[in-house]
């Protein structure tokens, strides 16, 4: 096999176990022994969710605990806590709907929010699915009808076998016509991380669909492959889309050991959530499990980025509606520096605020901060001038 000592070099850049040794025979024997334990993976029972009342709703045949067990357990501020959330739970009526746009295909997403609200659209970043976003669900279904969906082959939505079913048009496509079927023709649009890529190229190529847009941590496309080609310390940080290139090891490498590399993903000191943030608690993570430990959940998600060289750079660039721009300083996998160049395409009212402390998860790591600054652009006068 070729390229095996950069495919350990990008094991190890990436802190990722790198069982193999620098020959085509030792990587032939890796093989065998990976897809044995990964045919054994698939066998084993699903796994247990025991979440709070909101993560049970959003994860399918699992029960919330009962409340009395929940009672011998936690403090009674908590106990209310949770109750509220359950009963927020139910009025945000979890449809756990399958959406049907044009390409066929169903999606899942979350809806807060009474029905002939303006929409808020909310697209989840990698590893995650419309969970990320459950601070911003209870904060916005005031004044907003606000959905979270699972993004093409994440979650609860289908995924196609084929990596060519994951271009950045099916993905751009995929918004309009879910906007649509929801009946809605526009939107205030955010997206987080790979969803922020999506979000960018909505607006870029479906600006009427758009009145408001907020990205989190991820800087305009034109940006990210012009910065990527001329600054080797972003093209590092970036090692991973090249990693998921190959054809099923990146998967393989998320199941070892229990998902090692998912949970430090969020969990980490160089990686996760920050320490002066809102740590994700054990129901959280094992939501995350849940999710991405079903037979071929990772598979879609990645697929994402095998189609990211054969449509970039982009045709069109210029990004015509108000546009706030959120970004966590302690990112470990965007330079910061992107953030200010992302001015330049937008031409019209453009904001950028950036939380020194916080990481790149960020509307998980700062809820309360990150929901006060959306709140604060989306009531504010956009026709000052750009700061």
């Amino acid at each position: 096999m070729k390229n095996i000592d950069s495919w350990v070099s990008l094991c190890k850049m990436m802190m990722l176990p790198a069982p193999i040794k620098s020959s085509a025979e030792s990587f032939k024997h890796f093989r065998k022994v990976a897809l044995q334990k990964a045919a054994g993976q698939a066998q084993e029972k699903e796994r247990v969710h025991k979440g709070t009342g909101l993560d049970a709703m959003a994860l399918k045949d699992c029960k919330p605990p009962k409340e009395e067990d929940m009672s011998k357990q936690l403090p009674e501020a908590q106990q209310h806590a949770l109750v509220q959330d359950r009963n927020l739970a139910r009025k945000m009526e979890q449809e756990r709907r399958r959406r049907e746009a044009d390409s066929g295909l169903r999606f899942h997403y979350v809806a807060a929010g009474e029905r002939g609200k303006p929409l808020m659209l909310l697209l989840h970043g990698f590893p995650e699915f419309w969970y990320s976003w459950r601070h911003q669900l209870r904060e916005f279904k005031s004044e907003y009808r606000v959905v979270a969906l699972d993004l093409r082959g994440y979650g609860e939505t289908d995924a196609p076998s084929h990596k060519e079913n994951y271009k950045l048009d099916f993905l751009i496509t995929d918004i309009k016509d879910i906007l649509e079927s929801l009946g809605y023709n526009k939107c205030v649009l955010i997206g987080h991380d790979w969803g922020g890529m999506i979000a960018w190229l909505v607006a870029i190529c479906y600006p009427e669909m758009v009145t408001k847009l907020i990205v989190v941590n991820f800087p305009h496309p034109s940006v990210f492959t012009e910065y990527i080609l001329r600054h080797p310390s972003q093209l590092i940080k970036s090692g991973y889309y090249f990693f998921f290139q190959m054809p099923w090891f990146p998967e393989f490498m998320f199941t070892v050991n229990d998902f090692k590399v998912l949970k430090s993903l969020f969990t980490s000191q160089t990686t996760g959530i920050g320490r002066k943030g809102c740590r994700l608690t054990a129901e959280d993570i094992e939501a995350y499990l849940y999710v991405f430990s079903q037979p071929g959940a990772l598979t879609g998600p990645i697929n994402h980025y095998r189609n990211i060289f054969s449509c970039l750079p982009l045709q069109q660039h210029e990004v015509i509606m108000p546009t706030l721009l959120l970004w966590g300083e302690r990112d470990a996998f965007m330079e910061v520096e992107m953030a200010e160049i992302t001015r330049i395409y937008v031409k019209n009212h453009f904001r950028l605020t950036i939380l020194s402390e916080a990481s790149h998860w960020l509307q998980q790591d700062q809820p309360d901060i990150v929901n006060k600054l959306i709140w604060t652009f989306l009531k504010e006068d956009t026709t000052r001038k750009r700061e």
